[in-house]
């Protein structure tokens, strides 16, 4: 089942951190939210559209990779997005 995370004319996507087994920086217990990743324990990725995250996964040593839709019922489109975070939280700008 899809979730419509947030609906507004900017939608954050909200990654919640929690500690993913490879993830060697992550301060919480195993399935207990990492506040000390992004802003106590989230993510946000701005859209400006209805979206929802479909897959988060590690990825190399200390990377995390979220993929979700995008979709506008008033623009007739659905689009796919991909966002990669640092072990920190914050958004990996050298993603491209």
């Amino acid at each position: 089942m899809k979730t419509t995370l947030l609906r507004s004319s900017l939608v954050s996507l909200f990654v919640v951190a929690v500690t993913l087994g490879v993830a060697d920086s992550a301060s919480a217990n195993d399935g207990d939210l990492d506040t000390t990743w992004g802003s106590s324990g989230v993510a946000n990725v701005p859209i400006t559209s209805d979206a929802w995250g479909d897959v988060v996964r590690p990825y190399g040593t200390n990377k995390v990779v979220v993929a979700g839709l995008t979709q506008s019922a008033a623009a007739g489109w659905d689009m796919s997005y991909v966002a990669r975070f640092n072990d920190d939280g914050t958004p990996d700008t050298t993603c491209n």
